[in-house]
């Protein structure tokens, strides 16, 4: 026996009053029944285990959505005839849920014209970027409920014109003290070219430390091994095959326990005057003059005409 509304109605239509009387019984019984077996959903959160609609609590609803990785351009450009490719990567958000990461992309700042589901990695290449204009890139986080997280920081890169080839970049490092060996990370990259084809060379002026640099990606490490106390400049060049080059530098104060200060370098300023009745010459030395000078080597100096 069907029981719905429309076979009551019609019962009562038709003057059938024993079956309208009990298909109104049978539907009430089945009202109550479910009533008073209805499934009661709770569902508490992933993290906290507090009762909750989904499956977090609002807290932790609202920090996944702040969890984005950090997006860091690190791979080469790709020439592909008029358009090009540039490969992304950027660390993993910390929750255990992640289903994807979406890579979203355009030629301004924040103002993302194109996007794409790269699924759960850390790295994705983008394809069909035009010669010319510069990108900007960003990404998010979606877990297994199909949540999404806020973007995370944006990158740029420049896609050059074929042709042409971009000079390497080096990151500023700050200034440091040394009173030990310590190491420095130095970051490279290059649009052109890929990490491993870049040579890094590092110098100390004056000498009062030795360097080694090491690594071969776009993350480099340079080591410093003080020698003498003092003031020093470092000084760090990333050049690519083609030779274009790039620099950054910085000071250090090395100080080692027990060594005496670095002396002063010492230098010699000669001064020659001359004469001539024409100013094309011929010149005729009058007098010199000779000054030793103490250079002091935590300073810089210049001279100019």
């Amino acid at each position: 026996m069907e029981l719905n509304k429309r076979d009551l109605v019609a019962a009562h239509r038709a003057g059938d009053w024993e079956r309208a009387k009990l298909l109104s019984q049978k539907r009430q019984m089945l009202k109550n029944n479910r009533s008073r077996w209805r499934k009661v959903d709770v569902r508490r959160c992933l993290d906290c285990g507090v009762a909750a609609r989904g499956l977090r609590c609002i807290m932790h609803y609202q920090a996944f959505r702040r969890l984005a990785g950090l997006l860091t351009l690190w791979l080469a450009t790709t020439p592909l005839a008029a358009f090009q490719s540039v490969t992304l990567a950027w660390d993993p958000n910390p929750e255990p849920d992640v289903r994807a990461y979406i890579v979203y992309y355009g030629t301004a700042p924040r103002t993302y014209t194109a996007s794409t589901n790269v699924g759960n990695v850390t790295t994705a290449t983008v394809y069909g970027l035009t010669e010319g204009l510069t990108y900007y890139f960003a990404i998010t986080a979606t877990n297994t409920t199909g949540l999404e997280s806020n973007l995370s920081n944006e990158v740029t890169n420049a896609i050059p014109v074929a042709g042409t080839n971009m000079v390497p970049t080096i990151e500023p490092i700050a200034d440091r003290v040394v009173t030990n060996a310590i190491t420095i990370p130095v970051r490279i990259w290059d649009v052109d070219d890929h990490p491993t084809n870049l040579l890094v060379t590092a110098s100390v002026v004056p000498p009062l430390a030795t360097t080694a640099i090491s690594g071969l990606d776009h993350n480099r490490l340079l080591t410093l091994v003080p020698v003498a106390s003092g003031r020093a400049r470092v000084m760090l060049v990333v050049t690519d095959p083609s030779g274009n080059a790039n620099a950054t530098s910085f000071n250090v104060d090395v100080v080692v326990p027990g060594a005496p200060p670095a002396q002063p370098v010492h230098f010699r300023i000669r001064t020659i005057y001359e004469w001539s009745a024409y100013p094309e010459g011929p010149w005729t030395t009058l007098f010199a003059t000779e000054l030793p000078f103490p250079f002091a080597s935590n300073l810089w100096y210049r001279t100019w005409k």
